[in-house]
C-alpha cells in the first residue's frame, strides 16, 4: 500500500476535524481536566517520562503530558498571557521528547519475521496515538476560539490565536509523515521476511488494528466528526439570526446596517464553503479507500455503514 493510500480516510477526517475548530464548542470529553494542569503536575510529568525507557510508551506519555500543558496554556490566556506561555513551552518541550522517541524507532529495525510483525502492531498504535493527539489539540483550540467568541474578541486577536495554530498543525503533519514512512517500512520489511502478498499484509494489518482497539477508536473519531457538523450547523444558524435579527433594528444607520450585512454574507459564505468542504473530504476519503485493492471487503463494509449512515442523517 502506497504512503498516499495510507492517508485516505482517517488522515481525511483528520484535516476535516482542523476545520471545525474554527467554529466549534469544547469538547470536554477528550480535552485534559484544568485540575490535571499545574506546575507540580508539570515537574511530576517532567520526572516520569524521565524514567520512562520504552520509545514507544515514551511518545505516549510525551504526548499525554504535552496535551495537559496545551491545554493549561488556552485556560490561563485570559487571567495571565505570561504563564500560558510558558505552559506552551512547556507543550513544545514534550512533544520534542516524543519526537526524539520516534526518531529512535525510525532508527530500528527488524531481522525476523516475529520482530516484523511485532513492529507493524508497534507502528500502528504508534500512528493511532499521532492521530488522536490531533483531535485533542484541535478540540482545544476550538475551546480557545469559542471563548474569544463569546468576549467579542477582536478580529485581529481571533488571527494570531488561528496563525499559532496553523503552526502547531504543520508540525503535527511534519510528524505524521514521518509516521506513515516508517509504519510503510514495516509493513515492506514484514512482507519479505514472511513472504506475504499485499491482501495477507493487509490482513494482519486490519486484524492488529482490531485487537488493539484502534479500529473502534477510529470510527468514534468519524462519529465525533460528524457531531461536529451538526454543531456546526446549530452554531451557524444561531449566529446568522442573531445577525438578521440586530440588521433589522430600527436604530441601525445605514452604515451600520452595512456593516452588518456584509458580515452575514461573508459568514454565510464561509459556512457554504466550510460544509461542502467538510462532506467532500469524507466522500473523496471514502471513493480512494474503495479503489484499494489492499483494503478487506470487511473494512469497506464497515466504513460504508458509517459513511453512508451517519453522514446522511448529519446533511438533512
Amino acid at each position: 500500500m502506497a504512503i498516499n493510500k495510507k492517508y485516505s480516510l482517517f488522515a481525511s477526517l483528520l484535516l476535516v476535524m482542523f476545520s471545525f475548530s474554527v467554529v466549534l464548542a469544547d469538547d470536554s470529553e477528550i480535552i485534559p481536566d484544568e485540575d490535571e494542569t499545574s506546575a507540580i503536575g508539570n515537574s511530576i510529568d517532567k520526572i516520569r517520562l524521565s524514567f520512562t525507557f520504552n520509545s514507544e510508551k515514551k511518545i505516549k506519555r510525551a504526548l499525554e503530558f504535552a496535551e495537559k500543558r496545551l491545554a493549561e496554556a488556552e485556560a490561563l490566556e485570559d487571567e495571565n498571557p505570561e504563564k500560558a506561555a510558558k505552559a506552551r513551552q512547556r507543550y513544545e518541550s514534550f512533544v520534542e521528547k516524543a519526537e526524539i522517541a520516534l526518531e529512535k524507532i525510525e532508527n530500528a529495525g527488524s531481522d525476523s519475521e516475529e520482530e516484523s510483525e511485532e513492529d507493524i502492531g508497534r507502528m500502528a498504535r504508534i500512528q493511532e496515538r499521532f492521530e488522536e493527539h490531533r483531535e485533542k489539540a484541535s478540540a482545544i483550540h476550538a475551546r480557545r476560539l469559542e471563548r474569544l467568541e463569546n468576549q467579542n474578541a477582536t478580529e485581529e486577536k481571533i488571527n494570531r490565536v488561528n496563525e499559532r495554530y496553523d503552526s502547531l498543525v504543520k508540525r503535527m503533519d511534519a510528524r505524521e509523515e514521518r509516521v506513515l514512512n516508517r509504519f510503510e517500512r514495516a509493513r515492506n520489511t514484514h512482507k519479505r521476511l514472511a513472504e506475504k502478498s499485499d491482501e495477507e499484509i493487509e490482513d494482519i494489518i486490519e486484524e492488529i488494528e482490531d485487537k488493539e482497539g484502534i479500529t473502534e477508536s477510529r470510527l468514534k473519531r468519524i462519529e465525533r466528526t460528524e457531531i461536529r457538523i451538526e454543531r456546526f450547523s446549530g452554531l451557524r444558524d444561531r449566529d446568522i439570526a442573531r445577525l438578521q435579527e440586530r440588521f433589522n433594528s430600527a436604530n441601525l444607520t445605514e452604515e451600520e446596517k452595512t456593516l452588518i450585512q456584509e458580515k452575514i454574507d461573508r459568514f454565510n459564505s464561509l459556512s457554504a464553503s466550510f460544509e461542502e468542504n467538510a462532506y467532500s473530504k469524507i466522500d473523496e476519503a471514502r471513493v480512494r479507500d474503495l479503489r484499494t485493492d489492499n483494503l478487506s471487503a470487511r473494512r469497506i463494509d464497515g466504513l460504508n455503514r458509517i459513511l453512508d449512515g451517519r453522514v446522511a442523517n448529519a446533511t438533512v
